[in-house]
C-alpha cells in the first residue's frame, strides 16, 4: 500500500492510499477526528500537490473527490470505473440512425447493445440523454461480442473534450456516492 500526505490547516497527516476509482479516492488514516465530510484537503503524492474534498468519512476511511483533470500522478493506477445503465441511444451509420441501448459507461468509453452488426475499429457518432443533457459523442468500436439477441459492443471515446464528458463524469460519481450511502 502506498502512503500519501494530507494537508489540512497547516497540519500534515500520513494516509494509506487504499484505492482510486474514477474521481473517488479512498485513504485510511489512524486519527480521523480532525477530518469531516465537506472539508477541503490538499494531498501530496510524488511531490505533487492537488486539492480534494472529503465526501464521506467512515471510521478511519476518508472518501475524497478528486477532479479528473487535476490528476496526473494517479492516472496509471486509476481505474476507469464502469457504471451500469440502460439508456436508449442512437448510432449514426451511413446516413442512417440505428437504435442501440447503452449498457455501461466510463470516463473513457461505453458499452452498448445493438441488434445489427456494425464494423469494428471504425468511428461512429452516438447520441443519448444523460443527466438531463443530450450527449453527442464520437466512439471507436474496440470489441464485439455476438449474443443470441444481437451484438454487444465495447467502445472508446475519441475526439472528446473535457466539457463534453461532464454529464458522464457526473453520472458515474453520483452512482459511486449512492453505493457509498449503502455501506
Amino acid at each position: 500500500m502506498e502512503f500519501i500526505q494530507l494537508l489540512k490547516n497547516q497540519e500534515v497527516t500520513q494516509a494509506a492510499l487504499f484505492s482510486v476509482e474514477g474521481e473517488l479516492m479512498n485513504v485510511i488514516i489512524k486519527d480521523s477526528k480532525e477530518f469531516h465530510a465537506g472539508d477541503s484537503v490538499a494531498c501530496v503524492v510524488n511531490n505533487q500537490k492537488f486539492d480534494t474534498k472529503i465526501i464521506k468519512k467512515q471510521q478511519h476511511n476518508l472518501y475524497l473527490y478528486i477532479p479528473w483533470f487535476d490528476q496526473l500522478n494517479l492516472r496509471e493506477r486509476r481505474k476507469a470505473v464502469r457504471t451500469c445503465c440502460e439508456i436508449r441511444a442512437y448510432i449514426q451509420s451511413e446516413q442512417k440512425e440505428i437504435s442501440v441501448t447503452v449498457l455501461d459507461v466510463s470516463i473513457t468509453g461505453l458499452g452498448f447493445f445493438c441488434a445489427r452488426k456494425l464494423l469494428a475499429h471504425r468511428p461512429y457518432k452516438i447520441s443519448f440523454m444523460m443527466e438531463e443533457t443530450m450527449n453527442h459523442l464520437e466512439v471507436m468500436i474496440q470489441h464485439v461480442q455476438e449474443t443470441e439477441e444481437g451484438f454487444r459492443y465495447g467502445c472508446q471515446f475519441i475526439n472528446s473534450r473535457e466539457g463534453t464528458l461532464f454529464p458522464i463524469r457526473r453520472y458515474i460519481l453520483k452512482q459511486q456516492l449512492t453505493k457509498l450511502e449503502d455501506v
